[in-house]
């Protein structure tokens, strides 16, 4: 996702606040309330090199995206779901030596990584008033980190294998809320572990 892109979703954020009447809202965060979270990552979870002892170079990069589900079980704690993905294309530069071929020799691979991440999440949420509240979480899921497309300059050294490797983890974050309306906020969080950026922003929506 490019610059353009990430100015336009702004853009259209900013309408949507513009144009959105104020109203009397309820309480920021209560029993019973439906949210969905969608954003994009600032600070992404640096994605595992295939090769880290040697050079390499990232382009293409698609910025962490998110989007979650809670839903209010109290009037201060909730429970959702959350999935999140990133991708980056990456070049692996080799200095190496062949016994049939004197002197060294540089070759590259390339390949393309994605992540995808799905967990479970739950979370206590401190209420400061109609706009805004903040809360402490915790998310159990599963993260997938694949590695194909590889692809090689030189013939003779075949690249390897598509791969992909999978765990489960914990991950814990702080997060806030600032509600604009009954309907439309930001929101802003701050995490690690079984997460896909460091640091989201996006749009909060009360259903």
């Amino acid at each position: 996702m490019n610059m353009k892109r990430i100015k336009l979703l702004f853009i259209i954020l900013i309408g949507l606040i513009i144009i959105t009447p104020k109203q009397s809202i309820a309480q920021a965060f209560e029993q019973n309330v439906n949210i969905i979270h969608a954003g994009i990552g600032l600070g992404e979870i640096r994605h595992d090199s295939y090769y880290n002892s040697y050079n390499e170079t990232s382009s293409d990069r698609i910025l962490p995206l998110s989007i979650s589900y809670e839903r209010g079980v109290t009037n201060h704690l909730s429970i959702g779901v959350y999935t999140g993905y990133s991708s980056i294309y990456r070049t692996t530069t080799f200095d190496t030596i062949y016994w049939m071929t004197p002197g060294i020799q540089q070759y590259k691979w390339d390949y393309e990584e994605t992540k995808l991440i799905v967990a479970a999440r739950g979370a206590y949420h401190f209420v400061f008033g109609e706009s805004f509240e903040m809360n402490l979480g915790v998310m159990f899921g599963y993260s997938m980190d694949t590695k194909n497309n590889f692809t090689s300059d030189l013939s003779t050294v075949p690249p390897p294998s598509d791969s992909s490797t999978s765990d489960f983890g914990v991950g814990f974050y702080i997060g806030a809320n600032y509600y604009f309306n009954d309907r439309i906020g930001v929101y802003a969080e701050l995490g690690g572990g079984t997460i896909i950026s460091i640091f989201s922003v996006g749009v909060t929506i009360k259903l």
